[in-house]
């Protein structure tokens, strides 16, 4: 089970369908979705909004008030939780789909590290380039 650690406490990253299908979507993440569309890769590594709400959904146990546990949130926790939270994704999905699912991640972050990809694909998204 993947977990990792927030003031130095280890946090289980464990969930039912229920929340996959009725708290994630709310915090703004379709990890059911993830096999048909790339999105929610793409959140999880870069969209801290949507990532923090996630995180703290973790941490709420451990950490009652939203304020204290952002306030002690540091860069690196964010990115552990972040490969801790797509390894709970990848075993949540179904067993023949974990190795494509790891695949697509390691595509995706070899993506992110040429900035002409990522500004292509901002400047695709732009409004100007939509009209």
């Amino acid at each position: 089970m993947a977990s990792f650690k927030h003031n130095g406490q280890t946090v289980q990253l464990n969930y039912t369908y229920f929340e996959a299908m009725n708290t994630f979507p709310g915090l703004g993440l379709d990890i059911l979705g993830v096999i048909t569309d790339t999105t929610p890769i793409l959140q999880i590594m870069a969209d801290d909004k949507t990532m923090i709400k996630v995180w703290y959904h973790f941490v709420k146990d451990v950490e009652p008030d939203f304020d204290d546990a952002l306030k002690a949130l540091k860069p690196e926790e964010m990115q552990a939780f972040k490969e801790a939270f797509w390894e709970s994704v990848v075993n949540f999905s179904s067993l023949p789909m974990r190795e494509t699912l790891r695949q697509m991640w390691e595509q995706v972050k070899k993506q992110l590290k040429q900035p002409k990809n990522l500004l292509k694909n901002i400047s695709q998204d732009s409004p100007e380039e939509q009209e």
